[in-house]
């Protein structure tokens, strides 16, 4: 240690220079350089530069890596096409309520939606509702298509004979009713001919003129008494539907086309 006045050494314990007389100060401690700072394990050391107004040098060093960037500003969201969901809704309601006019309209409005989600790329989504409705409504129809192919043959063969020679009877009846009561309630002077002129479109035979050989689209009638005449025609299946009129009355069946006031022979 050395006096600070004159640099004389200094034993330890002088509390004044021996040479000077000056007090001595308190020993100053030796000050250690700090560490230096090493950077983590795995990290890159880069350099930064630091430009002063007076164009001081640069010093190299460890630095933290720079924080992320904001990204730009967020795209406004997607807004869902009204006509797809529409379409998707038709397509389904083709199959329960609506079969033939919701598949019409959801193919419309699934064709629809597509192209304008096409030609608004990127701000209109619902694509795969609209082809799910488009598609839906194509099924739907094909499907009808199928069925009324299938069922068209079925109702003709089958359904339609017994069908038209039902009406046949039912036209007859009617004749036949109109006539008693424009009869004073009485079925005397009945004939095809007097039937003719509340049914023109029915051909009435006496029965008498019935041959045998089932011809249908014919009603024939019989004269029982002056309160009892019966009607009967033939299917196209050679069935054969008769009814019986007594005072008016059809076998004290009601009026209704439901009504079991005919009979029926065959397998029609």
């Amino acid at each position: 240690m050395y006096c600070e006045d004159c640099g004389k050494e200094l034993r330890t314990g002088d509390a004044f220079c021996p040479s000077c007389g000056t007090k001595a100060g308190s020993p100053t401690e030796e000050v250690k350089p700090p560490e230096e700072v090493k950077p983590p394990e795995g990290a890159e050391s880069v350099a930064a530069e630091e430009s002063t107004a007076q164009g001081e040098g640069a010093e190299k060093g460890w630095v933290p890596p720079a924080p992320a960037k904001p990204s730009g500003p967020r795209k406004p969201g997607q807004r869902t096409s009204g006509l797809a969901v529409a379409s998707l809704v038709l397509g389904l309601a083709s199959f329960v309520f609506i079969p033939v006019l919701g598949a019409i309209l959801a193919i419309i409005l699934g064709a629809v939606a597509k192209s304008d989600i096409k030609k608004h790329a990127g701000e209109v989504s619902g694509s795969g509702m609209a082809t799910a409705g488009l598609v839906l409504g194509i099924v739907n129809i094909v499907l009808l298509i199928i069925l009324v192919a299938v069922f068209v043959p079925i109702v003709a063969v089958v359904w339609w004979p017994r069908i038209e020679a039902r009406i046949d009877l039912w036209e007859g009846k009617l004749a036949v009713n109109d006539y008693y009561r424009g009869n004073n309630a009485s079925y005397s002077g009945i004939s095809p001919r007097a039937l003719s002129t509340y049914e023109s479109d029915v051909n009435f035979q006496w029965a008498s003129e019935d041959s045998g050989n089932k011809a249908y689209g014919i009603v024939y009638l019989r004269k029982l008494s002056n309160n009892q005449v019966q009607i009967y025609t033939y299917s196209s299946k050679g069935d054969t539907y008769s009814a019986t009129a007594t005072d008016g009355s059809w076998s004290g069946a009601t009026e209704d086309w439901g009504g079991k006031w005919w009979r029926h022979d065959g397998k029609g």
